[in-house]
């Protein structure tokens, strides 16, 4: 008899275990410029920045084709395009979450971009080189329970990649800008669903009988 208490206390706590040990839960945010949700502004200008393809991954612009001839974000002209515009995004991150990732790749710019997340830089990339790819998963990066933002920062030059800001050169020249990224965390299942619930009230049920039986009467 006593051997089978042994039995029966020992899968009650390895029933309640397993219950009250809740899995984590893995997200993933898409922070690529296949997100719609980003913005571009130049000049006074601001609006949702204009998307086309590029293949995998879209090419984002302050203009519908990427040059001078497509309609501006913000309904601005061309002519206030100095050489310079931004591109944003922004993405919530709980409080709670753990094992937060940045992972990106540049995939093209026209002529130059710096990537940064929350006002720290994370690279610059290029019309012909060289690209950025990586990963950031320092803590001390990122906001947890607040909103964080993601910047890229473009410089049009059709002269040099390197060169300074100029405005349109003529109708074929453009910028633009395309980046593969990704935000992933994990997140502790807070409640449990309803078969593990019931899981640990029968391991910790099993436990308490085990003390009642063991009770003298």
């Amino acid at each position: 008899m006593s051997q089978m208490r042994k039995v029966v206390s020992s899968l009650a706590l390895a029933i309640a275990f397993a219950a009250t040990s809740f899995p984590v839960a893995a997200a993933v945010i898409d922070v690529s410029t296949n997100n719609l949700n980003w913005t571009a502004s130049y000049a006074t200008y601001s609006g949702a920045a204009y998307h086309y393809g590029c293949g995998t991954y879209d090419c984002i612009s302050i203009t519908s084709n990427g040059n001078n001839t497509g309609s501006f974000v913000g309904g601005g002209p061309a002519g206030d395009f100095t050489g310079t515009w931004n591109a944003s995004l922004s993405f919530l991150l709980p409080a709670d979450a753990l094992n937060v990732t940045l992972s990106y790749q540049s995939i093209g710019v026209d002529d130059r971009a710096v990537f940064s997340l929350n006002g720290g830089t994370i690279g610059t990339f290029y019309i012909f080189g060289p690209q950025i790819s990586g990963s950031d998963s320092n803590p001390g990066d990122f906001l947890f329970g607040a909103m964080n933002t993601l910047n890229l920062d473009i410089v049009n030059n059709p002269f040099s990649q390197f060169g300074s800001p100029m405005g349109f050169l003529d109708a074929f020249d453009g910028t633009a800008v395309a980046l593969g990224a990704t935000v992933s965390y994990d997140l502790p299942n807070r409640v449990p669903e309803p078969a593990t619930a019931l899981l640990a009230l029968c391991g910790f049920g099993l436990l308490g009988l085990g003390r009642l039986r063991r009770c003298p009467h």
